[in-house]
């Protein structure tokens, strides 16, 4: 499984940081990654696979957290607009229509 042939342009100055969330390309910059890792960096993982896992894993925590986290401050707001309307009996709703 050497799909080293599709590496393009493997200079230094590419390098790609380990634990940098990945948007775009990401089989190709996690193998230019792994490709130039030391041994010591390497000694977690069993193999490529198991790497571009946590890669692809970093990708998608980075977009899909912030995705989350505006969910549930909306989900917060309604609920703290909607703690006001039973305690004080003033319906907060009614302004927004």
């Amino acid at each position: 499984m050497s799909d080293n042939n599709n590496v393009e342009n493997d200079n230094e100055s590419d390098y790609v940081y380990l634990k940098r969330p990945y948007l775009f390309n990401i089989r190709y910059n996690s193998r230019q990654v792994w490709n130039k890792l030391p041994d010591e960096e390497k000694a977690p993982y069993v193999n490529y696979e198991e790497y571009y896992e946590e890669c692809r894993l970093i990708k998608l925590r980075s977009i899909g957290y912030p995705i989350l986290a505006g969910i549930y401050m909306f989900c917060m707001l309604v609920m703290v607009l909607y703690i006001i309307y039973v305690f004080s009996g003033f319906n907060i709703f009614s302004l927004f229509v």
